[in-house]
């Protein structure tokens, strides 16, 4: 996330950052929320559950560009 920040900050953008604990109905309230603020652009990495992504493809349709973060969990 630093390096996102930073990134933003050079660009004049502010990143804002929201956790969902991994529930979808919870993503899907902020990029409702987010959208409604007009945000900029959305950089996500989706919860478990998003599987019909509607809420971010309706972001999408509209113009707003999305950035998709992976993760990768590694054993100990």
């Amino acid at each position: 996330m630093r390096g996102a920040e930073d990134a933003s900050r050079e660009q004049k953008y502010l990143l804002v950052t929201a956790n969902t604990d991994e529930r979808a109905k919870r993503e899907q309230n902020v990029v409702s929320v987010l959208r409604s603020h007009r945000v900029d652009d959305f950089l996500i990495a989706v919860a478990p559950g998003s599987e019909t992504m509607e809420h971010i493809r309706n972001a999408a349709n509209d113009g707003t560009p999305i950035m998709f973060l992976t993760r990768t969990i590694t054993g100990r």
